[in-house]
């Protein structure tokens, strides 16, 4: 089942990091998305906010997999929050990002 494997993907991040090699852009999204199938949104968020910025930058996907993440876990003030703080980052969001956003906001 694909919700556990998100620790899978942080031992292999960590591996990364064992060998001084550096997550991308596309192995950090793909950690995010680990942790939105595996109901750990905190973890999502927590990584959003630890990115390494001196390997890539933060993109739209990255924004998509934690608001998803919240939206699956029903925190919809943080979904929401995060969709805000997308915008003032001047992202411009995508069906994506708006439809997670606004199924978190209808889930109890």
């Amino acid at each position: 089942e694909k919700a556990g494997r998100w620790q899978e993907v942080l031992c292999l991040l960590q591996a990364l990091s064992g060998q001084d090699l550096r997550p991308d852009e596309v192995s950090y999204n793909a950690m995010l998305s680990a942790f939105e199938k595996g109901g750990q949104w905190q973890r999502a968020l927590e990584s959003l906010r630890q990115a390494p910025g001196d390997s890539f930058e933060i993109s739209i996907i990255s924004y998509s997999a934690t608001i998803s993440a919240c939206e699956k876990s029903g925190q919809w003030q943080v979904a929401l929050q995060l969709l805000e703080e997308l915008q003032s980052e001047n992202f411009r969001g995508d069906v994506i990002v708006y439809s997670a956003a606004i199924s978190a906001c209808r889930e109890e």
